[in-house]
């Protein structure tokens, strides 16, 4: 082993080089999840959300679902397929006699008008407010069980001026249990 004595700095100095090449290559090809790139999107949440599995248990909770993907179609930029998808996020959340008083492209129609409005008036959501528990009001109507929860918006203008506004939701519970969004209307207070 005379041989290789005179190779060991050679040898030293080829791990050294190994080990930074391979320490560069960590770090810059860090996985997705690692760089921010492959985090779950705002979107992502909202479309993906298995209703089916995990639909919200309390009309409450529907409103906030439903409320949220209000929010991001009022507030983002979205495309007509991202528009379509959350609409249909949306129509999950609905009773079938509402769904049948408002067909898919109706809807979307209605909600890109809606949009639009939005920004030629540079009006923003920027939160929204649901009632306690103890705020949400429950009824009998027609043998169904019904519920009502008022949502309070707040909204800022082009001119920077806040606003409040109120949105009346009336759910009714289907033959599954799930509360679903029946009608609602914007209210005074």
């Amino acid at each position: 082993m005379k041989g290789l004595k005179g190779y060991k700095p050679v040898i030293f100095v080829l791990v050294l080089v190994l080990f930074g090449v391979g320490v560069f290559f960590f770090v810059t090809r860090k996985p997705a999840a690692e760089s921010g790139t492959g985090t779950v999107s705002e979107l992502s949440k909202l479309v993906d959300r298995d209703y089916d599995k995990n639909y919200p248990p309390t009309p409450r909770e529907v409103a906030a679902a439903y409320t949220d993907i209000l929010m991001y179609l009022h507030n983002k930029e979205c495309s007509d397929a991202d528009i379509e998808k959350l609409v249909n996020c949306t129509r999950k959340l609905m009773d079938s006699e509402l769904l049948s008083q408002n067909p898919q492209k109706s809807m979307i129609a209605g909600l890109k008008s809606d949009i639009a409005s939005f920004k030629k008036d540079n009006i923003e959501i920027v939160s929204y407010t649901l009632p306690e528990l103890s705020e949400v009001t429950y009824f009998t109507f027609e043998d169904a069980e019904c519920a009502g929860v008022k949502v309070s918006f707040f909204t800022k203008k082009k001119d920077n001026a806040f606003a409040k506004t109120f949105q009346q939701y009336l759910f009714r519970k289907d033959s599954t249990g799930k509360w679903k969004l029946y009608g609602y209307k914007q209210v005074t207070s």
